[in-house]
């Protein structure tokens, strides 16, 4: 009796073992895409923000909520490129795009557990550096 309870418990410990390290690899993946779209934020033509936007379904595959942000931002992507000679709505556009975008990051931080550390604002406004030129005509970056 002894030895079927310590091989169920070694059995029981491999299982829950197995199953933490899935969920913390996949919390990995999950804090990989949030990164490269915080950081490729600016660049939307950028090879790795494209990769990162298209593994969502698979990688958020249970979560609803960033699942339908990434379709309401293709949608804003699709009304973008659509109106493309229509100069009044462009701009409008534009800024829809630009929104749901920032929606889509907030959804993967608040799945993560960033709660509001992650708000609109330092979404909204990354940190862009500056250059100027000092003396000798040297280009000096901040």
């Amino acid at each position: 009796m002894n030895i079927l309870l310590s091989l169920i418990s070694g059995l029981f410990g491999v299982l829950i073992g197995s199953k933490l390290s899935q969920r913390e690899e996949l919390r990995k993946e999950q804090l990989s895409i949030l990164k490269t779209l915080v950081t490729y934020r600016l660049f939307p033509a950028q090879p790795e923000r494209v990769t990162a936007l298209n593994i969502i379904p698979i990688v958020f595959f249970n979560c609803p909520d960033i699942c339908s942000c990434l379709e309401n931002y293709k949608k804003a992507q699709n009304d973008v490129t659509d109106n493309l000679t229509v100069p009044q709505s462009f701009m409008q556009k534009l800024s829809a795009l630009d929104d749901a975008y920032i929606k889509l990051l907030e959804a993967i931080a608040r799945h993560l557990g960033y709660g509001e550390s992650l708000s609109w604002d330092k979404l909204k406004n990354p940190y862009i550096a500056k250059s100027y030129i000092g003396q000798g005509s040297n280009l000096y970056w901040y």
